[in-house]
């Protein structure tokens, strides 16, 4: 079967991405566990350990695989294999290949952008740039910075549990919803035949300290401070030279406004 986008890793990221373009194109989703009650048609798959499928092909392949956990094992299987076997058995004309800013293994008060030449810092970086170099060669590279949002809480339970900190550490974020809108946004783009950069980074450009987030986080859930974080090193700044120059809306473009989002359900 023919499909207009065909999304590999349909877990919360890939579902919204879905659920969006099947209202208009032919969507099929792809997943390692089994999905029903969807608006568009689904496959149960594990791509990582299977390379042939018979009559698959689609005009943008998504790739927004999760690692299922982080060991080296597991990165090479879902990013590096895993896309080489999805290439084999859907047939896309063209690709967004979900990554992640960890290839910046750059750390400190430089700027990062897309701009900027990656220097991944650990191997777990450097088998998402190898998977990204593959990437381009039928398509684009969508770098997330940390994916917030409903069910990805973590951080407000910390503040909830008393945690700040006084070590400099830069953070970065972007919300579910932004990021799912941007690459529904680059897919059309693809779909249409519009050209899009190699790289996309999807940040809200709002690098901010981790102690300032505790803080103000603590702050909206009357809890003291009675522990300290840990951190490694100092982080790193980032920001979207893709979404200044478009002018793009992010719904929630600091880190107040999307938290203050959750803790109105929490």
């Amino acid at each position: 079967m023919n499909y207009d986008v065909v999304v590999v890793g349909a877990g919360d990221l890939g579902i919204r991405v879905a659920r969006s373009l099947s209202k208009t194109y032919s969507v099929l989703a792809v997943r390692r566990s089994e999905l029903r009650g969807f608006p568009f048609d689904t496959l149960q798959l594990d791509v990582g350990n299977q390379s042939s499928s018979p009559n698959y092909s689609c005009k943008v392949m998504l790739y927004c695989l999760s690692a299922g956990g982080r060991t080296l094992d597991n990165y090479q299987n879902a990013y590096v294999k895993g896309f080489k076997n999805a290439l084999t058995l859907f047939q896309p004309e063209q690709t967004l290949f979900v990554s992640s800013t960890r290839v910046y293994g750059q750390c400190g008060d430089e700027w990062l952008d897309e701009s900027v030449n990656p220097k991944p810092s650990d191997e777990f970086g450097e088998i998402l740039l190898e998977a990204e170099h593959q990437a381009f060669q039928t398509g684009s590279a969508l770098r997330l910075s940390g994916i917030y949002g409903p069910g990805r809480e973590w951080l407000i339970r910390k503040a909830r549990d008393g945690f700040g900190t006084d070590k400099p550490h830069w953070t970065n974020r972007i919300h579910v919803e932004d990021a799912a809108d941007i690459a529904s946004d680059l897919i059309q783009c693809q779909l249409k035949g519009d050209n899009i950069s190699e790289v996309v980074l999807a940040t809200d450009g709002h690098s901010v300290q981790m102690s300032e987030v505790l803080d103000w986080l603590r702050a909206q859930v009357d809890a003291n401070r009675t522990q300290n974080m840990e951190l490694p090193g100092p982080g790193k700044r980032l920001r979207s030279r893709w979404i200044t120059d478009n002018q793009y809306e992010l719904k929630y473009p600091e880190y107040k406004s999307g938290y203050a989002a959750i803790l109105k359900d929490v």
